[in-house]
């Protein structure tokens, strides 16, 4: 009986079940809204990388290969046709290719911005590998294909997710330390040279798995941002009890970030008058915040100006008449969030305390009012106030006005495609504006934007750039200027005469004058070789106007993203809360960095 006794188990006490999620999440006020009830997960941009070839190097490249990468080249040279007669290559072999000093092998990131789907553009970081090469600097990336860890030395394989190829630009600032410029040259960036070729996936998952609200939050959100005839599927798609699909709209696909934020406010309640009483609830909780009234609770604390007036735009015109009873209000920033709200909403009234904000003294409301006013593309006057931003005194405000007439694609802007159908280069934009200015980007679509389109050059002017390959001269303001190009291929050199004024400086360099559309006299240089001897000569004070670069983060965001560890889906991301965003809600151009007497860089407006 002893030994039967201990042979027997005792029963253990169950664990007690877990507590179940809370519903709603974040504030009170928002408590009903999908941001409330959901997290998004697949909102990071997602790091792809490989590993390809930089060509039509000036004798700047190497022969140098890292042995791991060898033979893998010489098979993706032939899989593309290289030493193939079907592609008449045959006097190019993939060895003869890999020992040509006009080359050089480089590793190639880049972040696919999330909810981009297939044929999205994106920038690439490209970098060299090897030793020897001393710039990349006129190169062009010969198409490789991109995926997750792409670039791994033991060469794993990796499904690919995006293609990379286009011509490499070399950031032109100077720097007085040697070692810092010789980096610069051996790195470059490929403005929109990624392009996707897999959809990626955003996804919300709700807090408390429920197959009914699946469906209610699906379909509301369908009601609200229907499927337009540009889109292939609906906007949100209830795969389970505990996610649903997020297609982002194509009429959203510049800004999606703006979309799910306002998504992410969008309430699912269905009662009668409940936008207008929803819209006035939030009426007194910015005037207390506005008053910092000493009973806002800690969660009120939390929410900013940028929250409500997403709020509001997800409520729909409806509210409207509560909107425009904040429009004349005297605290700016409350003000600037309901004609933000009313703009989206396109409500023609809120262009009449915006031209008085216009006149502000403070440069940050005016670059609000000018990105605001991006909104209203129908509006007959909202135009005439950008346009006189355009000679606004502070550089900033002058740029997001441009930025907001390029949206509106405004007549305003002379609009001159460098490049050919099948090798695009940048963009010239000519401006009228009593203030000259270049502004060049660094980032996405490659722009050169004169403002002023009569800009000129200092007289008389002697210029000499790239150890005397490209010199210009001017002596009298009666004739025209002569700009002398000499190439390795053709050392005697070519002479042009042209009209002192920078737009056609900026043609001659880049015109390709073989191509039978425009058979114009030209040089056929890149973006990158175009910005550099704009901004050197403007540094050695022969252009009359002043030059702000855009700002480039790529190599920043992607140093920050390599550190961080993967725990989740690395086709979605992390999860990420829907419930806050910053005070400024209207998109606008990104950062500048002064290179003459402008500002600093502006504020980040929109994330």
């Amino acid at each position: 009986v002893l030994l039967l006794t201990g042979c027997i188990q005792q029963p253990t006490a169950a664990a007690p079940p877990a507590p179940p999620l809370p519903a709603y999440t974040g504030p009170m006020v928002f408590h009903g809204t999908v941001g409330s009830m959901t997290t998004i997960r697949g909102f990071e941009p997602l790091l792809v990388s490989g590993y390809g070839m930089v060509v039509g190097l000036p004798g700047t490249g190497s022969s140098e290969v890292p042995s791991f990468l060898r033979t893998w080249l010489i098979n993706e040279m032939k899989k593309r046709g290289l030493g193939s007669a079907e592609y008449d290559t045959l006097n190019f072999t993939p060895e003869q290719v890999l020992a040509d000093p006009g080359k050089s092998v480089v590793l190639i990131q880049g972040l696919i911005p999330p909810g981009a789907s297939r044929g999205t553009p994106f920038d690439l970081l490209v970098s060299c590998i090897d030793s020897q090469t001393t710039s990349l600097e006129g190169g062009r990336l010969w198409t490789a294909d991109l995926a997750i860890d792409g670039a791994n030395p033991a060469m794993r394989f990796s499904h690919p997710l995006a293609s990379g190829a286009g011509d490499v630009y070399i950031n032109p600032l100077r720097t007085e330390d040697d070692a810092q410029r010789r980096l610069n040259q051996r790195s470059g960036v490929i403005l929109s040279g990624g392009t996707v070729t897999v959809d990626r996936i955003i996804e919300i998952v709700l807090n408390q798995p429920s197959w009914q609200r699946s469906r209610m939050i699906a379909d509301r959100i369908n009601e609200r941002f229907p499927k337009a005839p540009a889109d292939r599927l609906p906007t949100a798609d209830p795969k389970t009890d505990s996610f649903i699909q997020i297609n982002i709209p194509q009429r959203y696909a510049s800004n999606p970030g703006g979309f799910l934020l306002l998504m992410g406010k969008l309430f699912v309640i269905r009662e009668p008058n409940f936008e207008p009483e929803k819209a006035e609830q939030l009426v007194e909780l910015i005037l207390r915040l506005a008053a910092k009234d000493p009973s806002l609770t800690a969660d009120e604390k939390t929410i900013s100006y940028g929250d409500i007036s997403y709020c509001w735009q997800a409520l729909g015109k409806t509210i409207l008449p509560v909107l425009r009873r904040l429009y004349p209000n005297p605290d700016v920033p409350v003000s600037l969030a309901a004609l933000d709200a009313g703009a989206h909403l396109q409500d023609e009234l809120t262009v009449d305390y915006l031209s008085k904000l216009a006149q502000n003294p403070d440069p940050a409301v005016r670059m609000r009012v000018a990105a605001i006013l991006s909104q209203l593309p129908d509006s007959l006057r909202g135009p005439a106030i950008l346009r006189n931003f355009l000679d606004d005194a502070d550089p900033k405000v002058r740029i997001t006005a441009y930025e907001s007439l390029s949206n509106i694609a405004s007549p305003i802007i002379q609009r001159v495609v460098e490049g050919t159908p099948g090798h695009f280069k940048f963009l010239l934009d000519l401006l009228p504006s009593k203030r000259p200015m270049v502004y060049i980007t660094q980032s996405k679509l490659p722009r050169i934007v004169i403002f002023d389109k009569g800009t000129g050059f200092k007289l008389p002017m002697l210029g000499r750039l790239w150890d005397n390959h490209l010199m210009l001269r001017w002596t009298d303001k009666k004739k025209p200027m002569t700009v002398f190009y000499q190439t390795p291929a053709h050392p005697q050199g070519v002479t042009q005469q042209i009209a002192p004024f920078l737009a056609n400086f900026v043609r001659l360099l880049a015109h390709n004058p073989t191509d039978s559309n425009n058979p114009m006299p030209g040089f056929n240089l890149t973006y990158s070789r175009v910005v550099n001897a704009i901004y050197n000569l403007q540094k050695d004070g022969l252009i009359q106007a002043d030059i702000q670069l855009q700002i480039n983060p790529l190599a920043q965001a992607i140093a920050r993203i390599s550190q961080q560890s993967l725990p989740y889906r690395p086709d979605t991301g992390p999860p990420v809360t829907l419930g806050t965003t910053q005070p400024a809600s209207s998109p606008a151009p990104g950062g500048t960095r002064p290179v003459t007497t402008a500002p600093g860089r502006p504020p980040t407006v929109m994330p």
